[in-house]
Parts: C-alpha cells; sequence; structure tokens
C-alpha cells in the first residue's frame, strides 16, 4: 500500500497520468445516440407513408386482427321474400260467385259481407238468422259455416259488447259478493267475471255497477254422430262446439243441479278443446241442461 500525489490530491494506488479512461467510453456513448437517432429516423419516416396510404391503412389493420368470427348459417341464408297479400274479393267477384244462389240467399249474404265490413255486430247476427230459417233451407249447404261465424258473431257480442238481450247492468248494494250477485241472477261466478273485466272477484265495493246475464234458460245440444254441440241461450242459438273425443254418455236429458257444470260434462265422457271448456262451463249455470242425441 502506498500513498502518492495524484490528479484529485493524495490518492490509494493513483492511476498513472498516461491513461486516459474516457475514450473508449466516449466512442460507445457516440455509437449509441447516433443509433438511437436513425432508428427514430426510420420508425418516424415509415409512420408517416402508412398514413398516406389508406391501403397500407387497411393492410395494417387486417394484419394486426385476431382469427375472423365464424359466419352463422342465419347469416348465410338468405331471408325468404314475404308472401304476396292475399287478392280481396270485390262485390263483382261476390256476385259472379252466388250467381247459383236463390235472390233470398244471395241478397242477405252480400248484405252480411256489408255488415261486417261495417262492424255492424246486430245486423251481421240477424242476417245470419234469416239465412239458417229461410223455407226450404236453400242455404243449408252453408249452414255449419254460417252457424260457427255466428258463433262468433255472439260471443263478441256478448263478452265485449255487453249484449242486452242476455245481460244487465246492477249496482253492488252493501255486504253483496260477487258470487251472491251471479247466483241471484241465474249466471255464475266466471261469466259476471269475464263480462267486467275483474282482476279479483273479492273486491267490489258498494255503489260499483257491474254487468251480469240475467237468468239465461240454457241448454247445451249435443251431437254425437255430427261430432259437435251447440249451445242455446233463452231458446236461442248461441254458439257451436266441436267435439274432440267419443261421447260415452247416454242419449237423454241432464239437469245441472249444481254449480259444478265440470263434475257433470266429465260424467258425460264430452271433451272439447281447452278454450270451449272453459267458455263452455262459464256459461252452465245451475239449472242448466244437456242432451245429448244420436244425430
Amino acid at each position: 500500500m502506498s500513498l502518492a500525489k495524484g490528479r484529485f490530491g493524495i490518492e490509494y494506488n493513483p492511476r498513472p497520468r498516461k491513461e486516459n479512461p474516457s475514450g473508449a467510453g466516449c466512442l460507445v456513448a457516440i455509437v449509441t445516440v447516433v443509433a438511437a437517432i436513425s432508428l427514430t429516423i426510420h420508425t418516424f419516416r415509415r409512420h408517416k407513408a402508412t398514413a398516406d396510404d389508406p391501403q397500407s391503412v387497411q393492410t395494417a389493420q387486417a394484419e394486426t386482427q385476431t382469427t375472423p368470427r365464424a359466419t352463422t348459417a342465419a347469416e348465410t341464408t338468405p331471408t325468404p321474400p314475404p308472401p304476396p297479400p292475399a287478392p280481396v274479393e270485390t262485390p263483382e267477384e261476390h256476385v259472379r260467385i252466388l250467381q247459383h244462389r236463390q235472390p233470398s240467399v244471395k241478397n242477405r249474404l252480400l248484405r252480411l259481407e256489408e255488415a261486417e265490413k261495417a262492424g255492424n255486430v246486430p245486423l251481421a247476427v240477424s242476417t245470419i238468422e234469416e239465412l239458417r230459417s229461410l223455407p226450404g233451407q236453400p242455404a243449408a249447404d252453408l249452414d255449419d259455416t254460417l252457424a260457427r261465424r255466428v258463433g262468433d258473431l255472439n260471443a263478441h257480442w256478448l263478452f265485449d259488447l255487453g249484449n242486452l238481450q242476455w245481460v244487465e247492468e246492477v249496482a253492488v248494494r252493501p255486504g253483496e259478493s260477487a258470487t251472491r250477485i251471479a247466483r241471484s241472477h241465474g249466471s255464475t261466478l266466471a261469466s259476471l267475471v269475464r263480462l267486467n273485466n275483474l282482476t279479483d272477484a273479492n273486491h267490489i265495493r258498494p255503489g260499483q255497477r257491474l254487468k251480469v246475464m240475467n237468468h239465461p234458460k240454457t241448454t247445451l245440444a249435443v251431437h254425437k254422430r255430427a261430432g259437435y254441440a251447440d249451445l242455446y241461450l233463452n231458446e236461442k242459438f248461441f254458439r257451436r262446439y266441436d267435439l274432440t273425443g267419443d261421447v260415452t254418455g247416454d242419449n237423454g236429458l241432464y239437469p245441472l243441479e249444481n254449480d259444478n257444470s265440470r263434475a257433470l260434462i266429465k260424467k258425460l265422457g264430452l271433451t272439447f278443446s281447452t278454450r270451449d271448456k272453459i267458455e263452455i262451463e262459464m256459461l252452465l249455470p245451475k239449472g242448466a241442461n244437456i242432451t245429448i242425441s244420436e244425430r
């Protein structure tokens, strides 16, 4: 160990004056700076060229995307065009079609068409009733179609328009329930709920006005061979319902002695669609009759 005078005063083993440590370091630093400047210039030029060329931009974007999404069947299958509108028959075409009809039938069919177009339900119903009751039954071949059409009109007239030939409007008295009101008018709770669009039959208030079917004399006439049942209200045809199975009950008259029409319908082996079954049960109050015939 020795101490000697160096360039910065007294040093331990001072470096000889002849060495110059900064020469190599300066050269490395210069090379590094030049390389960095060159890389920066190259990057800037490439970026500028890409920005000036839209095709290059698209190519670059395509190169950076991941694997393309698979095309679904809905995208490859063309959507079929909508069906053409159904042709509308003109009154002239109706006249041509009905030329073989008797004037009594033809005139009423044209009147029925006009009544339905005008939304005149009472006129449409009365016209169909006339067609079905003409002497000699000149529209017998149309009878089933007419019966089903008048049934739809009657249901609309009753439930949506409150046909007054079957419906009465009453005011709820203190202490009355919806069930009591329906029974006192020879009707069913279900029909009262339907007529008034009630969401809860237990929440009616005194003074509230309700529509209720007023003692309709109800008969369901079942025709085994024909495969349908006709409902009559006050001896007037109301609606036709198709049977969905064979009738197991014997021919005869079956009075409904309680409010449970569902049990009697099941006992007689009468089967209907769900919608028809609900409506029939709603329209068959205590005292109604079910008749079964072979025809």
